[in-house]
């Protein structure tokens, strides 16, 4: 088979350390592995924070191409998500122009999604147009307790409809965002495919020790990392955290993000005198292993109503790390699914903070009772979750363009 050369186009990158921005260093490496010729346009790293630290790091077997150095976003999540959209709609569209006699494939992370109106308009028909969604901002939008934010879900659905449309093939990260993306955009199933996230694990380092003096070794440590957003219902998170570090007396709580919502949150629950609450910046990629490793509980919120709208990427490789799973989340959504099919721990749809509490102490259970060890099969675990279904989802028919 002959593979493409191909222009991924995302905010999102190398050397962000979370969320998008890994998931896309580790598809577009996938990509090159498979003899697909790489480049990348996106943003100077900002996520989660917010804050643009402007990087010339590149990568080997690929191109980096960033701009939006100069980038200051405004503290409103809606007029962050507004600045972003329209910048890199100007700044992907350029890169297209750029790019478009060197290219066979157009691969579009989405969200954002306004930039690929322009994208799709000056490409060249022989050009594939690939999108890989993560997000359904329309249902997110629907989902959000921001007036402001419902009051734009017309024009949000709208923008994507157009986008979406305008792709050959679609790669979503869920059978329920697949029947929700049809049902809403009209678009033509067979061009859909689900590709759950993958493993993209670091690699332990052995003899691992530099968390250690966060992780003392007489309490069941609860550990949220990453990203905090409208996703995670934030305001509520901290509202159960504070309920755990009263009535759960063996149970530490760790908490690692940046950004808005994570500063809120640690100015809420920092001065709380149990001292059982811990915040701290995310860990480099070089200690994600030790990290996960060291959380004998590692909590996916998934705010209320929003199944059909995402799927958490970090699932996999919690699920890979083999620690349990306290899943807040719908019922009938997939997350709950996964966490059952892999016998990975407890997924509950309430947010009260009882419940979770009831929850913490099951798991907390399950474990004294297991000695800590846990009952996940880690290799069906990366061979359900694996980037080669990715890679083959874009570069599968490629080799009819030449």
């Amino acid at each position: 088979m002959m593979f493409a050369r191909a222009l991924v186009l995302s905010p999102f990158f190398y050397p962000e350390p979370i969320s998008t921005g890994r998931y896309n260093l580790t598809m577009v490496q996938g990509l090159i592995d498979a003899g697909c010729k790489s480049t990348v346009a996106c943003c100077h790293p900002f996520y989660p924070a917010w804050k643009v630290e402007r990087s010339d790091a590149q990568l080997p077997g690929m191109s980096i191409i960033r701009g939006g150095g100069g980038l200051r976003f405004p503290k409103h999540p809606m007029l962050r998500r507004a600045l972003l959209e329209s910048w890199f709609a100007v700044f992907a569209t350029v890169a297209a122009w750029r790019q478009r006699s060197d290219v066979d494939a157009v691969v579009a992370v989405f969200p954002p999604s306004l930039f690929f109106l322009g994208v799709s308009m000056v490409l060249p028909k022989r050009v594939r147009r690939v999108g890989v969604i993560h997000d359904l901002q329309g249902v997110h939008a629907e989902a959000s307790r921001s007036k402001l934010t419902r009051a734009l879900v017309g024009v949000i659905a709208a923008i994507e409809r157009r986008a979406f449309r305008s792709c050959d093939r679609l790669v979503v990260l869920s059978t329920a965002m697949a029947d929700k993306l049809v049902e809403t955009t009209g678009c033509d199933r067979s061009r859909v495919q689900v590709v759950y996230p993958f493993v993209n694990l670091p690699v332990p380092r052995p003899g691992a020790c530099r968390l250690a003096a966060q992780f003392p070794p007489d309490q069941i440590h609860l550990v949220y990392s990453g990203a905090l957003g409208e996703k995670q219902n934030p305001a509520q998170l901290a509202a159960i955290f504070e309920v755990i570090a009263q009535r759960c007396p063996g149970v530490m709580i760790h908490v690692f993000s940046e950004g808005p919502a994570f500063e809120q949150m640690r100015a809420r629950l920092g001065g709380l005198p149990s001292g059982r609450i811990a915040f701290a910046p995310l860990v480099p990629d070089e200690d994600v292993a030790e990290l996960y490793a060291r959380a004998d509980i590692q909590l996916i919120p998934q705010a209320a109503g929003t199944q059909h709208g995402s799927m958490p990427s970090k699932l996999p490789n919690i699920l890979a790390s083999g620690r349990q799973v306290l899943a807040i989340c719908d019922d009938d959504s997939e997350l709950a699914t996964m966490v059952a099919r892999f016998d990975a721990g407890v997924s509950l749809s309430s947010w009260h903070p009882d419940d979770v509490v009831m929850a913490v102490a099951k798991l907390s259970e399950r474990l004294h009772a297991a000695g800590g060890t846990t009952t996940v099969d880690v290799a069906a675990v990366r061979a359900f979750f694996s980037l080669d279904r990715l890679t083959a989802a874009i570069l599968g028919d490629m080799a009819t363009l030449h």
